[in-house]
């Protein structure tokens, strides 16, 4: 807030996941827009992809310590031992959580689970929303692990934005099945006509 021209400093970090998830959503948006295609269907086309490469792009976060976990006595405790990684000084050679293999585990699973949701009936835009949901929910437990600051309520900056996923996804999962109950008919490809 001091320093407002430092939000697009992305060369110095801080964009984060949910940075990506916002930014690249307004992104397809646009895109979508200027070439006219059906918005709801390509966020459910995007949404395995996404998922899968936010678990592989963990094992940058494992290689240079840029995602922590706190202090641990866990056997399988991560020891980062490079001054030059991104872990703080305050934690080179002490034991943390391994919270990049958490989130790697619980992308790996949204995965496929979005894979086998892929062959079910439902109504476009809810595989993207069934990600953020199930992604914002993990989150936000996973991230009792990690050292970072607290913003209020003794939560950390990444489970208030999970909160807010979660209801937002779980507000748009309900709207979306609504309305396919009761909007267009389904052509014989199975999708709503204008969708």
């Amino acid at each position: 807030l001091n320093d407002p021209g430092r939000i697009l400093d992305f060369q110095s970090g801080g964009l984060a996941i949910y940075g990506a998830v916002v930014g690249g959503f307004i992104g397809v948006a646009i895109a979508c827009r200027i070439y006219n295609l059906p918005l709801l269907r390509v966020i459910d086309a995007v949404a395995p992809g996404l998922v899968l490469a936010q678990a592989i792009g963990r094992f940058g976060c494992i290689a240079n310590g840029d995602a922590w976990g706190a202090q641990t006595d866990s056997p399988f405790a991560f020891v980062y031992t490079n001054p030059d990684s991104f872990i703080p000084n305050r934690l080179l050679n002490v034991p943390t959580h391994p919270y990049p293999v958490y989130d790697m585990a619980m992308n790996f699973a949204i995965f496929g689970l979005l894979l086998w949701l892929r062959k079910k009936p439902l109504p476009n835009g809810a595989l993207f929303a069934t990600f953020v949901a199930v992604y914002a929910f993990g989150r936000f437990f996973i991230s009792w692990v990690r050292e970072e600051r607290i913003w209020f309520w003794g939560l950390q900056e990444a489970q208030v934005i999970s909160i807010v996923g979660v209801i937002i996804a779980t507000v748009a999962l309900v709207w979306l099945f609504r309305r396919q109950n009761q909007g267009p008919l389904l052509h014989s490809d199975g999708l709503p006509s204008g969708v």
